[in-house]
């Protein structure tokens, strides 16, 4: 019987940490959203005397392991957090690429292991693509690869961002941070 009420006791005690988390998380949110609400995220061509300026003129609102539902560790790896930064106006976002499978793959680990769930570079390739252009901006995306000496994975990879993004990608003449950002509207550009 003791063993019982102490399994009971735990449960409610699971319960409770879950439910102050919940709790905690939605009133963060709250918190971010009534931010944004107030802090309208205008286009940069609004203002055609912005436009010849280069992109190192502007602050870049940015997301680090974009992916992640949580921490960098045994954490849940989804397209909704590359949608909720997109949607609050991130012009920059990182996805890490393993190459730990035979098809590419979004993740955080290294080239031997990974210590999150994954999702499919395309699933995440099409959550940028549908929610990455609500605004002309310029957007970035940073593509760490931890195994680049995979040439058939590189070629993978390649041929989905082509597929994905076509001539939205930006291919440079020059360095993009010398080039007008009025080129670079409605254009991806891929630094790896």
């Amino acid at each position: 019987m003791n063993l019982y009420l102490l399994l009971l006791t735990l449960v409610g005690v699971l319960f409770m940490i879950v439910l102050v988390y919940a709790t905690y998380k939605n009133a963060y949110n709250d918190k971010i959203d009534a931010l944004l609400a107030n802090n309208k995220i205008v286009p940069l061509e609004a203002n055609d005397d912005l436009l010849n300026h280069p992109i190192t003129d502007f602050y870049i609102n940015t997301s680090h392991n974009t992916y992640i539902e949580g921490t960098q560790h045994a954490s849940v790896v989804t397209i909704n957090p590359i949608r909720d930064a997109l949607r609050k106006g991130a012009r920059c976002i990182e996805l890490d690429i393993s190459s730990i499978l035979s098809y590419p793959i979004v993740a955080h680990g290294d080239k031997n292991a990974i210590t999150t769930s994954f999702i499919s570079l395309e699933d995440a390739l099409k959550a940028v693509r549908q929610y990455g252009f609500n605004t002309s901006d310029p957007l970035i995306l940073c593509l760490e690869i931890f195994d680049t000496s995979k040439t058939d994975m590189n070629i993978k990879i390649r041929d989905l961002l082509l597929k994905t993004f076509g001539d939205k990608i930006w291919i440079p003449n020059s360095p993009f941070h010398l080039v007008p950002i009025r080129s670079l509207l409605n254009k991806i550009i891929l630094v790896g």
